[in-house]
């Protein structure tokens, strides 16, 4: 069960790469090769490049990636160093694509500064979608995360000051337009970034009970590198006492935090409730009959109506009305002990919603 979980985690996670890796190939091929600009990416730098070295797009881009990729791995951990290994190798595969479906491919739009534009929008996407997974595209991602996690830099600002460096490069190759614009794209690409990870710095405050209380410590304090506070705690209903962990975490660890708890504890599983469910309703047809006395009764009472009263008692026998009380009670029992452990999930759920707060 646990391989099955991991692989098809491993398999949605590659995908989610794939496409963004996909997204980030497309705005550098379509538009930011027909822009001749340099913006914010070792793409960027690869472009300049090609015109000293002759190396394809696609090589230059890859001998960039592996040496910033071995800093990466060693600064910022396995799991982001594994992800843009993988990122790394995808995205010039699908510039080497590009290059042989659209070969002589020049521009959608014809305009420089459209490219760029375009380019700012497009690339964005993609970029967001690997900072908010834990990896990069490689390159200057890979120099922005380092700063980010070592100078606590927004990401957006991080990748405007490291990609300047190459967009002023762009002077030993364009003309003063393009070095303008290059340096104008870096600029509103960190911005547009963090427009589309603005919720990035955002802490959540997450509120947790669970009775496997040392390994959600252990896991908060060892694998986020965060701290947590316990507090008592007893429930309203039976005054039961338990221990309240309560975490602040960005939405990073907040992520990582929610698959470590889907993971170690799974949610609940709801085929008890709906067997339980199916019971009652078979409980309701099989009795219909008895039932309409009873609701025959209840309103005989309310109208004060003895004739009505007489005539429904009639028709139900004591030992069957006894038998239907106590099936009626044992199912109710039943779905009460069902729809409890389900009510408790809820209410974890909605405070790790709702428990939110700003740096």
């Amino acid at each position: 069960m646990n391989k099955q979980y991991n692989y098809t985690n491993i398999i949605k996670e590659t995908m989610i790469l794939t496409v963004a890796v996909g997204i980030i190939a497309a705005a550098v091929y379509f538009f930011l090769v027909p822009s001749h600009t340099s913006v914010s990416s070792i793409s960027g730098l690869g472009i300049i490049l090609s015109n000293f070295v002759p190396l394809p797009l696609s090589a230059i881009t890859m001998i960039l990636n592996v040496v910033l990729l071995i800093i990466g791995f060693l600064t910022c951990g396995k799991e982001f160093g594994v992800k843009t290994v993988y990122t790394s190798i995808m995205l010039p595969i699908f510039l080497a694509l590009f290059e042989i479906l659209f070969p002589n491919f020049v521009s959608f739009t014809n305009s420089q500064e459209l490219d760029v534009l375009c380019y700012i929008l497009v690339v964005s996407v993609g970029l967001s979608i690997l900072f908010n997974r834990n990896a990069s595209s490689g390159g200057l991602d890979i120099v922005a995360k380092i700063m980010n996690k070592y100078l606590h830099m927004e990401l957006g600002k991080a990748m405007s000051l490291s990609g300047m460096c190459v967009a002023l490069s762009a002077a030993l190759v364009y003309d003063k337009k393009t070095v303008v614009l290059s340096i104008l794209g870096t600029y509103f690409n960190g911005i547009v970034l963090d427009h589309f990870i603005f919720d990035h710095n955002i802490k959540r405050r997450v509120c947790i009970i669970t009775p496997k209380e040392k390994e959600l410590r252990e896991f908060i304090i060892h694998e986020l590198h965060s701290g947590a506070t316990v507090y008592e705690a007893y429930g309203a209903y039976n005054m039961e006492k338990r221990h309240e962990i309560i975490t602040i975490v960005d939405k990073t660890e907040y992520q990582k935090l929610m698959k470590f708890i889907n993971y170690e504890f799974p949610n609940y599983e709801f085929s008890s409730f709906k067997e339980v469910r199916k019971e009652l309703t078979k409980f309701r047809e099989d009795n219909k009959d008895a039932l309409t006395n009873v609701r025959n009764t209840i309103d005989a009472h309310r109208d004060d109506d003895i004739c009505m009263q007489i005539e429904t008692a009639e028709n139900l026998h004591l030992s069957d009305a006894v038998k239907l009380i106590l099936d009626y009670g044992r199912i109710i029992n039943e779905l009460g002990t069902v729809v409890s452990p389900m009510k408790r999930l809820g209410i974890l759920q909605l405070k790790s919603v709702f428990g939110k707060t700003k740096n």
